[in-house]
């Protein structure tokens, strides 16, 4: 087992983390890559916002009256993933951390999930929701153990993680054009920037396989592909569906965006090889079907969008304070 320090804002280090090393079906060049992770960290290291960045968000631009129902499902939805961080970054460490570089990375990449989780408990306060609620309601799916059946090796975690941060930025982006409400809409352009950075750190280490071993790499991310779905679905479980459903209708997507994500994984991995990923991809035809309206509602689907929603309704209700 190795432990790897992570530096922060200050120049100090946070805690160790310790990992199990995993042998990579794949070897890319280690050097290299610790290279790119340098650069990666001196550019977030400028930006950074959490309580020792230079960076500080603005709270007293808060305007209740610019917000809607719709803003806050889709913020108190995210809050349940971006608290599951640190338990996803444990079985990173655990299972599919191949040196020391991947393994500060990993925890770099933790530290900034887990500040969006804290900016955007904030903001539910501060719209109204009672903290010790939301404390208990966040904390209880943790104790679900995160387990992907089918990443096996160092590179599927990568590309399931890439898959995953790459619909993630999509998704915030969109969801940012539906906001008014000013503090909310500058939180949001923040953790894009964050997501748009990770997404692309996962993207360069595909690439690097890919140069190595392109046909090898192809076949290893294959069932990623075809399997994938987000972690938001065994952190909350079939709720989590149901509620991204009715996201994706309220803030109207279409396909145009299923296309953008399209042209980027061609981008990532070619256009022949990419394009016959994608079309195997499980999770992008349940979108489609969502987008164009052939998915029938589930069981249930009204009144878990009301249970989930209620506290929201009333705090959205209440008076300022």
């Amino acid at each position: 087992m190795t432990t790897q320090a992570i530096p922060n804002a200050a120049g100090g280090h946070n805690a160790s983390r310790p990992y199990v090393p995993a042998r990579p079906t794949i070897p890319i060049d280690d050097v290299l890559l610790a290279d790119r992770f340098n650069k990666f960290e001196q550019g977030a290291r400028k930006i950074r916002w959490d309580a020792q960045g230079p960076v500080q968000i603005d709270w007293s631009t808060f305007d209740r009256s610019k917000l809607t129902l719709d803003n806050l499902l889709v913020v108190k939805l995210v809050t349940f993933v971006e608290s599951y961080a640190d338990v996803y970054t444990s079985l990173l460490l655990e299972s599919f951390c191949t040196n020391d570089t991947m393994a500060t990375f990993f925890q770099l990449w933790e530290r900034e999930e887990s500040n969006h989780a804290e900016k955007l408990v904030g903001y539910l306060e501060t719209v109204g929701l009672d903290r010790e609620d939301l404390r208990v309601a966040l904390q209880r799916p943790r104790s679900r153990k995160f387990s992907v059946p089918y990443v096996k090796t160092p590179l599927q975690a990568n590309c399931f993680t890439y898959c995953q941060e790459l619909l993630t930025a999509f998704f915030y982006q969109m969801f940012r054009r539906t906001v008014q409400e000013p503090l909310l809409n500058e939180i949001l352009t923040k953790i894009i920037a964050d997501e748009w950075r990770h997404f692309h750190w996962y993207e360069n280490v595909l690439k690097m396989h890919l140069e190595t071993d392109r046909k090898k790499t192809i076949e290893e991310c294959i069932p990623v592909f075809e399997n994938f779905a987000m972690p938001g679905n065994q952190i909350l479980g079939p709720e989590y569906e149901i509620l991204t459903d009715e996201i994706i209708k309220r803030m109207r997507f279409s396909t145009s965006e299923i296309f953008q994500i399209g042209k980027t994984v061609t981008s990532t991995f070619g256009l022949i090889e990419g394009g016959r990923m994608i079309a195997r991809s499980s999770y992008a035809r349940d979108m489609k079907d969502v987008v164009m309206r052939k998915k029938a509602p589930k069981p249930q689907h009204e009144e878990i969008v009301r249970s989930f929603t209620a506290d929201l309704e009333r705090a959205l209700g209440a008076s300022p304070a």
